[in-house]
């Protein structure tokens, strides 16, 4: 009897929504993770990923702090994606680590680098004030 009861509840957690079996498992990459993961689907620089969110956020993922004529620039994430170009994008979006890494993979891979002006691919350099 014992045994039975062993069983019926092992089979209980096992095939229930919340047991092992059968539940969504969360998968957490690293930013270095996400990198590598979207400069190989789109084919673009990992490096240029890096050096790029770097120099624009430094790994943070924040609002911007440039102000330009007394406003605070709408640039947000480690990509600091400016939401008034993109309108189609939310904050919450920008704010998605793995989003924004794939959305500048993307703009990277359709030679669209110049959104991002705080880093210098030819000189390998940060700007300053970024």
């Amino acid at each position: 009897l014992i045994f039975l009861v062993v069983i019926f509840v092992i089979c209980i957690f096992i095939f229930s929504p919340t047991g092992m079996v059968g539940q969504k498992e969360q998968i957490d990459l690293t930013l270095d993770e996400l990198i590598t993961l979207y400069s190989n689907k789109y084919g673009v620089s990992s490096y240029q990923i890096r050096r790029t969110i770097e120099c624009e956020s430094h790994f943070n993922n924040i609002q911007s702090n440039v102000v330009k004529n007394g406003v605070r620039e709408e640039s947000y994430g480690v990509a600091q994606i400016h939401l008034p170009s993109h309108p189609h994008i939310t904050k919450e979006q920008a704010l998605d680590i793995s989003f924004a890494i794939e959305f500048m993979a993307q703009e990277l891979k359709n030679g669209r680098d110049w959104k991002w002006y705080g880093y210098n691919k030819y000189t390998d350099e940060c700007k300053s004030g970024y």
